[in-house]
């Protein structure tokens, strides 16, 4: 499985891309908000096949950080995730081997085209991958749909495994992102994580039932997910209204059953 690694400075700037690299099953994706520096050092430590950094917020003196990849790394591929004006204005500035670009705003077929370029992968490999996005999105898939929003990758790839043999899944990787998937799929329940960076789950569900921006939503169910040591603080944003709260040590079957409570009430 190929590793890639998204760096920006703000979060939420390559959660469209996580997204369907995500749906696509076959990369373990990292997104690093520490910037363009500190996601270098991972890419070089780790063994990481594709750094992809957002153009919106990256500053100039970070531009070597792009070069002594290149020249200590040259198996990890490099793409710089942005608009053609904001693209031709690094390629200008910057110094180093050429860096390719995976133009802004992306779609399913932009993303696994050009990330499997970089990484060398077959067209063979590249519709088989896209294919599996389609599939998972078809609009003739009648099951109840559920919104996972959770910062862990690692967890929402187990999870999202689980759940699609009995729901369609959309999964988001941040509350800002989840908002925004939130308001695309209109998910029929959302499980949501209570422990995030940024943007928890408390301050999701606030939004979400009290902002006019998402008034249409201001009923839709909502379980939390929680760690042992969250159980007390979701207690205490129980006025909000969510279903309930469910640990995440429990038992598959004893969480589906849950979502099923949930779905018919």
């Amino acid at each position: 499985m190929n590793k890639i690694i998204l760096s920006s400075y703000t979060p939420g700037k390559t959660d469209d891309v996580k997204e369907i690299l995500d749906y696509a099953g076959a990369f373990e994706v990292l997104i690093c908000v520490d910037g363009i520096d500190r996601a270098v050092d991972i890419a070089k430590n780790e063994n990481y096949d594709l750094l992809i950094f957002s153009l919106d917020d990256i500053p100039e003196n970070s531009y070597v950080s792009i070069m002594q990849l290149q020249m200590a790394c040259p198996n990890v591929s490099v793409l710089a995730y942005g608009t053609t004006l904001q693209y031709t204005e690094f390629l200008s500035k910057f110094l180093g081997e050429k860096v390719n670009q995976l133009e802004y705003p992306v779609d399913a077929e932009k993303v696994i085209k050009t990330v499997s370029r970089a990484l060398g992968l077959s067209k063979d490999v590249a519709r088989a991958l896209k294919k599996k996005i389609d599939s998972a999105s078809l609009s003739s898939d009648t099951r109840p749909m559920v919104l996972l929003i959770d910062d862990s990758a690692v967890f929402l790839r187990s999870m999202k495994t689980v759940l699609e043999d009995k729901y369609r899944v959309c999964i988001a990787s941040s509350g800002a992102s989840g908002l925004r998937q939130m308001v695309k799929k209109n998910p029929d329940l959302i499980l949501l994580d209570y422990e995030m960076p940024e943007m928890d789950g408390a301050e999701v569900l606030s939004k979400i039932r009290n902002d006019k921006e998402y008034e249409k939503f201001k009923d839709i169910k909502v379980l939390f997910l929680t760690g042992v040591s969250d159980q007390d603080k979701v207690k205490a944003v129980m006025a909000l209204k969510p279903l309930g709260y469910l640990l995440k040590t429990m038992a598959f079957d004893t969480l589906m059953s849950e979502i099923d409570k949930g779905l018919k009430q």
